[in-house]
């Protein structure tokens, strides 16, 4: 028996038009998740921040009260006076701690308040409360710095300069990025040396040494005085290697076990 052939006939303009209808919620759905997951982390950083500061307020605010009973004049008729103000301006300098963000224009005025303060009183003892005080001002400073809330060079993003990371990373970071090289930019940092010395320093022979050489002499970090003459460090590569050593002693001092950039002043303060 012959049993009739069953067919669908589906339009395609219509079959399309639900594919792209599933596509578009698919979208949805991920942009929905992505926005999700970022509100989420947002608002977890911004609780873990603010119980972080409000603990580091609370211990550099007790430390303040030790610090001022303990380091100012005892024997001062203004003693009550200048432990009431002292107290009062330090409590409201650190509770900057708790700010996204802290310009230098905030900081100098404090400063300056400070100074008002100082040509209020003028006992023999004053400058060395108020160079206490200035002591434990500055290590809340330091906290500051410390925490990435305060710039004293200035806002860094405002003036980043406008070049190719592309440039930056062919001129700058790939030829410091070896071993070898900054082995063979240290030696000649503090003298000129010959291939002969370099191999040495290196531990590379020829080609392996000339390679780096070479890399180094392209990119203007390092020059030969003559075809066989020694190899002599320009004053761009004197720069650019001085300033990668800063970098590293900089985040050296500030490296903690969290790798939150915190250093010694965080200590000290609370």
């Amino acid at each position: 028996m012959m049993h009739p052939q069953q067919t669908c006939n589906i339009n395609p303009k219509k079959l399309d038009q639900i594919e792209e209808s599933i596509r578009k919620l698919q979208a949805d759905m991920q942009l929905f998740q992505e926005q999700s997951n970022q509100r989420c982390y947002e608002l977890l950083s911004s609780e873990i921040r603010n119980n972080f500061s409000r603990t580091m307020i609370g211990n550099i605010q007790e430390r303040i009260d030790q610090d001022i009973e303990s380091n100012i004049a005892s024997c001062c008729d203004m003693r009550d006076f200048c432990k009431g103000a002292f107290t009062e301006f330090l409590n409201e300098t650190v509770q900057l701690i708790d700010k996204e963000r802290v310009e230098k224009e905030t900081i100098d005025e404090y400063w300056n308040k400070l100074g008002e303060i100082r040509k209020l009183v003028h006992f023999e003892d004053c400058d060395l409360c108020f160079k206490e005080v200035s002591r434990i001002f500055q290590k809340q400073i330091d906290v500051l710095s410390s925490l990435r809330i305060y710039d004293k060079e200035g806002t860094f993003v405002e003036n980043l300069p406008d070049v190719s990371m592309e440039e930056v990373v062919d001129d700058i970071c790939e030829p410091f990025a070896n071993k070898q090289r900054l082995t063979i930019m240290k030696a000649l940092v503090l003298d000129s040396r010959s291939f002969t010395d370099l191999s040495k320093l290196t531990g590379l022979r020829g080609g392996n040494l000339l390679f780096h050489l070479q890399k180094l002499v392209d990119k203007g970090m390092i020059l030969q005085r003559n075809e066989r003459g020694d190899y002599i460090i320009t004053s761009k590569g004197h720069s650019v290697f001085k300033g990668i050593m800063n970098i590293y002693s900089s985040v050296s001092e500030k490296r903690n076990e969290c790798g939150v950039v915190a250093d010694e002043s965080v200590e000290d303060a609370v």
